[in-house]
């Protein structure tokens, strides 16, 4: 399974696009406080939960190109 994985992760880094099932995420309303009114969309804030693929693909971005961004950031 892993292997699997592998060549999906590397496919997407290779030719720069992913699956559009990566995009779909699903939104859980969780209450700002305990004791607020349940009933009033203002007491609630939306939690997405994402695709564990999409996760790592963002770990391997992040890993891969943390240095560039940081030394771009640095000489502007």
């Amino acid at each position: 399974m892993s292997v699997h994985i592998v060549f999906l992760l590397s496919a997407a880094m290779s030719h720069g696009t992913v699956p559009s099932h990566f995009s779909v995420n699903t939104i859980l309303p969780i209450p700002k406080t305990k004791n607020a009114s349940v009933t009033s969309s203002d007491n609630f804030r939306g939690i997405a939960l994402s695709s564990i693929f999409v996760k790592l693909l963002d770990i391997i971005v992040i890993h891969r190109f943390y240095d560039n961004k940081c030394k771009k950031n640095l000489t502007v």
